[in-house]
């Protein structure tokens, strides 16, 4: 998430609260946190206050000493966290349309191109998120992410989270990251479908057609198996289903067999997406074993797609900047990579594709392929 550092002053817990950088009238002010260049006198009744200027009173709670660029971060409407730190995170941005919940760092794998590795479970993160789901507009219509860890590890906890979501944002669509091993029991499969929540797209990760190389990869032995169960189990409660490959060195030249297989055993699933690796955190520290070039499977990704796509299963190409993908791959490909870590190289200068491409992961650093290229 984005971060701002600042100077805080009488912040002695975190505090969460909705941006204004209109001043609003007093009665207008609860849960309210004012961003302004300079604060005023008039400046009460807000939860907390972000400025430029340092603070001159010490009673109000307040961030100040940023920059006028770290105040332009900030929009009306987004949800921010304030520690007593002086760091300032956006929980929640109001002019987008895709917003994510980490709902836990617990996992019960461990996949080796994990881009935020498993920790051990904090209730924080819960916490948070149903803190910051008080304050959401309620007639947001974009997608809400919920993802971890693996946030199906908390059980009836998730569950509860779930409902209010879609209770606070019926317009919204949910999009639930997970591994699908905990759908391998019918009975929390069913209470979840008990919801009957129509805007829910279950995404569950497949990396192999086959269970050594998928458990491999997910370092968790007999995880194949429960992720297929647990595909089965939804399809049973009609539940819509996205299943997610994320593509290295370990699988890039099966993906046809991969999408054979998905073709052949899930006819039923709504979307298949491929996505490239995020090199931070754990692909970082395997980056030996994970890491490959996109251009140099461009051919095997091709020919994955067009099995789905003859096959009638709607497939996406996630993370791949278009001048990696073949011709043929380029419509299938989206922009898919959140826009606070989202970058263009150099080479994108005078690319006509430049407003169609996902480009590139901030997070990856230097981890970058040979071909980049503008494409004209």
């Amino acid at each position: 998430m984005l971060s701002i550092q600042g100077t805080p002053t009488n912040i002695k817990t975190s505090i969460i609260g909705r941006v204004l950088k209109t001043r609003k009238n007093p009665f207008s002010r609860r849960k309210s946190i004012l961003v302004t260049e300079t604060k005023k006198q008039s400046d009460f009744g807000y939860i907390a206050t972000i400025c430029k200027d340092v603070s001159s009173s010490q009673e109000a709670s307040s961030i100040s000493g940023l920059s006028i660029h770290d105040l332009q971060l900030l929009h009306e409407g987004d949800i921010v966290m304030i520690k007593v730190d002086g760091t300032v995170s956006v929980l929640w941005e109001g002019n987008n349309q895709n917003n994510a919940f980490l709902l836990t760092t617990a996992c019960d794998c461990r996949c080796l191109m994990c881009p935020q590795p498993p920790e051990k479970d904090s209730f924080e993160h819960l916490e948070i998120a149903f803190e910051t789901l008080k304050l959401i507009d309620k007639n947001y219509s974009g997608e809400i992410c919920l993802t971890g860890g693996e946030p199906l590890l908390l059980g009836k906890r998730f569950i509860d989270f779930l409902d209010q979501c879609a209770r606070t944002a019926p317009k919204a669509s949910i999009i639930l990251l997970t591994n699908g091993k905990k759908y391998a029991d019918f009975k929390f499969a069913k209470e979840i479908a008990q919801l009957n929540l129509n805007r829910l797209m279950h995404c569950v990760s497949l990396h192999a057609d086959v269970d050594d190389l998928h458990d491999f990869i997910v370092q968790s032995p007999g995880s194949f198996a429960q992720t297929n169960r647990g595909l089965y189990n939804l399809a049973k409660l009609y539940q819509r289903i996205e299943i997610r490959c994320v593509v290295s060195r370990l699988n890039a030249y099966r993906l046809p067999q991969i999408a054979w297989y998905i073709y052949r055993n899930f006819p039923f699933v709504d979307h298949v997406t491929f996505m490239a690796l995020e090199m931070t955190g754990l692909a970082l520290k395997n980056k030996e074993k994970v890491w490959i070039d996109p251009f140099d499977y461009q051919e095997s990704l091709e020919e994955a797609v067009r099995y789905l796509h003859r096959g009638l299963l709607r497939v996406s190409v996630y993370n791949h900047p278009l001048c990696l993908v073949s011709q043929k791959t380029r419509s299938f490909a989206r922009k898919s990579i959140s826009s606070w870590k989202n970058v263009y190289r150099k080479e994108c200068e005078g690319c006509r594709e430049k407003e169609n491409c996902c480009g590139f992961f901030e997070t990856s650093g230097d981890v970058m392929s040979k071909h980049i290229r503008p494409i004209s």
